[in-house]
This record gives C-alpha cells, structure tokens and sequence, in this order.
C-alpha cells in the first residue's frame, strides 16, 4: 500500500490556532488564500492577512538625495501596489466570510524585516510566497530569498512558501541532517498534519554512511512512535549538494527543512541549503530555525 502521510492513522489533527497569511507579491495572492482558508476551516484558527508596502526603496531614495524624478516614480510604483492589493483584501475577506472563519486583515507600509518578526509572534504558522525575480513585475519586487531566511531567525516561524504554482503540495520531502533545527522542523511539520493527505518521504543526510543511517534510525523511530507513516531513505554528501537533485527526482513538491544560524559570509561562500531550495527550484518550503 503506498504510504498516505497521517491521513490513514487518526493520530493527529490540525493544530492550529492562528494563521498569518502575508502577501509579499500579489501576483500569488490566490493559493495564499485558498491554502490559509482550508487550513483555518479545517482547525478552527483565525486567519489575519496581512498585505505590506515595502518602502525601503523610497526610504533609500530619501536617504541619498536623488531627484524628484526618481522619487516621483517610486511613490507612483507604490501607489500601484497598494491599488493590486485592494484586490487581494477584498478576495481574502471574501473567501474568509464565505467559510465562516474568523479573521482580519492589516493594511501596513514600512520595511518587512521589521515588520513581520512582531506580527509573527502572535501566530503558529506564517504563510507567504516566493517568485522569482522573471516572474514579477517591476512594481511588485516581493522579499528575496535571503531575506526570508533572515526573518526566520527573528522569530518568524514556523514558515510555510509558497511558489508560482496553484497545485496540490502531494509530496513533501522531510530533510533529516543530524542537527537540532531539522529534527525540530520535522517534529513541527507533522505536529501541525498540515497537508494529511500527501506522501511523506523521509530523507537522512550524513557525510558518512554510518552517520545518515544513525540519523535516519532515530528520526524512523521518533515518527514510528507516532504511527506516522512514511517512506524513508538515505544519502551521504552534503545538503546543500544532494537536497534538490533528491527532491527533483523524488517528485517532491514541498521540502521540510531546518535551518542553522551562518554568518552573512558563511552563507555567501558555501550557501545554505534553504535559500538554494528557494532560488533555484519551485518548490514549496516549510523550514524552521
């Protein structure tokens, strides 16, 4: 029988009981929407949504004194913004009223890595999205890769985003390389049985063998003792090496990682696994620090 992730065992349920849905591009306003609504109906939670004006481009133009011409252009950019995400508010509340869940929507303008960590606290999941920098419009630049990451490490998480693609997530790959942030996010991301109905591979990374077949006993045993049922395998190399070509083989929609604080320069010279699944895949990440 192919393994159905919890939906067969009756163990778990939703457990959720607040949801943050941010908009960081309008252009994926939608299976933002339609995730946090079946996400808050099936578990009860409140949804706030929350749509934000990235002003750090006007700010720098300011700071630099250029001219009228330049800012002129970004208060008329801005402007456009603001006018697409009217049309993500109205979408949202009316999907939430439709549902019969509770929510509100916040309207903010201001730079996002400030703005997000104190939204965040007051959430159990925060849900955004990522395009890439071809599939935006100039007025509508969305935070970068890097930048997300760094939330993370301000306290926004457990973090959930979303690509291009309005399909199913159908497959999640769970990533297991013998540190604490991915046994973490492992253990969050079946506690909160967000997607019940998807396959669930497990996969253990060592730079030895012994070392991926010790970490992928543990983790086997930990979801076994939870009657989580999943497939499960093993590789030796390194994360930043093996994750996606995996993934990609696997058929993996959607990759549970955990992340470790690095150094701007560390993260510059080696990269980090996360952001590398970001910038150069569509895939959806769940991930945690």
């Amino acid at each position: 029988m192919q393994p159905r992730g919890l939906a067969d065992t009756g163990v778990f349920t939703l457990m959720l009981s607040s949801v943050l849905l941010h908009f960081s591009s309008v252009q994926n306003g939608e299976p933002i929407i339609e995730l946090g609504v079946d996400l808050a109906r099936r578990s009860a939670a409140r949804v706030r949504g929350l749509t934000l004006v990235d002003t750090r481009r006007l700010a720098s133009l300011a700071a630099t004194s250029e001219t009228a011409i330049y800012t002129t252009s970004e208060y008329s950019r801005l402007h456009q913004v603001e006018t697409q995400q009217n049309s993500v508010r109205s979408q949202l509340s009316q999907a939430c009223i439709s549902a019969g869940i509770d929510f509100d929507i916040r309207r903010v303008r201001g730079n996002p890595l400030e703005v997000l960590p104190p939204e965040a606290q007051f959430h159990d999941l925060v849900v955004t999205s990522l395009l890439r920098p071809k599939d935006l419009p100039s007025e509508d630049s969305g935070l970068a890769a890097g930048e997300l990451i760094d939330l993370l490490f301000q306290g926004v998480q457990p973090l959930l985003v979303l690509r291009g693609s309005d399909q199913p997530l159908r497959r999640a790959l769970l990533v297991s390389d013998g540190t604490n942030a991915s046994a973490r996010a492992i253990r969050e991301f079946l506690r909160q049985n967000l997607f019940p109905e998807s396959e669930l591979r497990l996969l253990a990374i060592g730079s030895t063998e012994q070392r991926a077949r010790n970490t992928l006993r543990e983790m086997v045993d930990y979801c076994r003792g939870r009657q989580v049922s999943l497939e499960s395998g093993w590789i030796c190399g390194s994360p930043r090496r093996v994750i996606i070509p995996y993934a990609h083989k696997w058929g993996a929609d959607l990759v549970v990682l955990g992340v470790t604080r690095k150094s701007p320069l560390v993260r510059r010279l080696f990269g980090d696994p996360a952001q590398r699944v970001l910038e150069e895949t569509n895939l959806a990440l769940y991930v945690i620090a």
